[in-house]
């Protein structure tokens, strides 16, 4: 594990959290993991983008939507119609009905064109 890795509890499960990336335990080691909602982590990684819905300003990065609460950043599930431009890898292509969404950590998204640039907004699929 990486030296400056912190150690991150959510609902009495021990996290490992590294430049972005969260980490659980597992076989004896650690494996990379999506974000679980309702973790704090004191800063943000590098490059992420911050993003507008509404009246609210969210920071995304590989996948994770985070909210600033009381000083700390928290994992938060995606908003529906925020854009993004890039997906970690891992999503999946889901086909449901007429329309192709790509998955994510139980989030759909849904490829957009904006002013010419390919990008994803955040869809909620009932």
């Amino acid at each position: 594990m990486f030296a400056g890795a912190i150690i991150i509890d959510v609902e009495s499960r021990p996290y490992r959290y590294y430049d972005g990336v969260f980490y659980e335990p597992y076989n004896g080691g650690y494996q990379v993991i999506a974000a679980p909602y309702g973790a704090y982590v004191p800063t943000l990684p590098p490059g992420y983008s911050p993003i507008t819905v509404g009246y609210d300003t969210y920071y995304y990065y590989a996948g994770t939507f985070y909210i600033l609460n009381y000083g700390r950043y928290e994992v938060v599930q995606a908003p529906a119609g925020a854009i993004v431009y890039t997906l970690p890898e891992g999503a999946a292509t889901v086909q449901i009905g007429d329309y192709t969404y790509l998955q994510y950590n139980n989030v759909y998204y849904q490829p957009v064109v904006i002013n010419g640039t390919p990008a994803y907004e955040v869809v909620e699929i009932q």
